[in-house]
């Protein structure tokens, strides 16, 4: 079930405040109280609130917030905004879910201003409009800078994906039940923390780049490349490249990486290529991926559809932190380039 209002595993949920008959109106009250996060989903885009108290509140003023790094500094970001036109009542969930093009908060004031991510750290928290906070939920550590450091995705093998969810009072991962009661535990909530990504890939090259964008070096021997693809008709996942045991990349550093496949033959397909550490279990008891590219969907399988054939590289802009763009030209084991525009999906 979802109502619970204890802490564990670092994730606190505090009340504080007064209530008043029938709607409550914050605005002339000390807040409300009893509103909790109980689901937050990085894949639909969705955070979950829960009523917990004995009577119907007004959302007015109440605020989803979280930290985050902007411009080199760490920034308070409200991503969603009560307006008078949202109340909750005992008992009852509210969705709020966020959706492209779909900022306006007075327009739809259900809509998240901003995506949750699955594979970041987290430091987000409720509060109401006079400002105490009334529930926070926080995945990971501040390391660099909130919303920064990769984190194991939360799927297993199969690419089924989990909400993270408070079930009896824990908040672990489960199966994504937006506006009703949390599923069963699937697994614990993975904590590991990492600060080498994919960064460039140049399929004329032949060549994939990482790079370290954190403070401190980073072992990663053992690690593995592994590439997405159709084999006999069926889908299939192979090692291309296991990185030398000892081999560590210091911060701020690139690493070069040469496939054991030709994957400058797959500029027009869909593809994906991962790097897993497999000496490291996930929660599901599976080796961890710490970092996923994707171009397209895997369909029938990866390698097996054609998309828009591209001769550019595919890179992280800006390095390690940005979002994947298409680049003017490659620059494998140097700071990324300038961006040519989103990569073509179809």
């Amino acid at each position: 079930m979802k109502k619970s209002t204890i802490a564990l595993l670092g994730i606190s949920l505090v009340f504080a405040g007064c209530s008043k008959e029938n709607v409550i109106d914050p605005a002339s009250s000390t807040g409300i109280t009893g509103i909790e996060i109980t689901e937050v989903d990085g894949y639909a885009d969705f955070i979950e609130l829960y009523n917990s108290g004995d009577e119907t509140v007004s959302l007015e003023g109440c605020k989803l917030r979280r930290l985050r790094v902007k411009d080199g500094q760490e920034d308070k970001q409200t991503i969603w905004l009560g307006t008078s036109s949202v109340s909750l009542a005992p008992g009852e969930y509210l969705v709020l879910n966020y959706e492209e093009g779909k900022t306006d908060n007075n327009l739809y004031p259900l809509n998240l201003q901003n995506k949750i991510s699955a594979k970041k750290n987290i430091n987000l928290w409720f509060q109401n409009s006079v400002n105490t906070v009334l529930s926070t939920f926080q995945r990971g550590s501040k390391g660099i800078g909130w919303g920064l450091v990769n984190m194991p995705a939360c799927k297993d093998d199969a690419d089924v994906e989990y909400s993270f969810s408070l079930v009896s009072g824990e908040w672990v991962l489960a199966t994504s039940t937006p506006g009703a009661d949390n599923a069963s535990k699937a697994a614990d909530i993975p904590t590991q923390m990492m600060t080498v990504v994919l960064n460039e890939i140049s399929l004329p090259d032949n060549a994939v780049e990482l790079y370290n964008f954190g403070a401190e070096s980073v072992n990663i021997g053992g690690f593995e490349l592994r590439w997405g693809r159709i084999k006999s008709g069926v889908a299939d996942n192979q090692t291309v490249y296991t990185i030398p045991t000892g081999t560590t990349i210091a911060a701020g550093a690139y690493l070069k990486l040469t496939p054991g496949i030709n994957i400058g033959l797959y500029n027009a397909c869909n593809i994906r290529i991962y790097l897993r550490d497999p000496s490291t279990l996930d929660g599901f008891d599976q080796k961890i991926v710490w970092d996923d590219f994707r171009r397209g969907k895997k369909g029938d399988g990866w390698t097996s559809t054609t998309l828009s054939a591209t001769a550019l590289p595919y890179a992280r802009i800006p390095d390690g932190t940005g979002d994947w763009y298409l680049e003017n030209a490659a620059t494998i084991g140097a700071a990324n380039g300038t961006s040519a525009g989103e990569i073509p999906e179809l």
